[in-house]
């Protein structure tokens, strides 16, 4: 059983427990999200 951030969960894999592959997509997209912003905040901070 693998863990999962439920941050970066689809909603339907947290529910059903079904993953498609526009499931990855989803994370991937959340993952890059959460980079961006962190990125843009440490350049603002200096």
């Amino acid at each position: 059983m693998a863990s999962t951030w439920h941050g970066y969960t689809p909603i339907e894999q947290l529910q059903y427990g079904q993953v498609y592959p526009a499931s990855d997509l989803f994370s991937l997209g959340a993952a890059c999200f959460f980079l961006l912003t962190i990125f843009s905040k440490m350049m603002a901070n200096g």
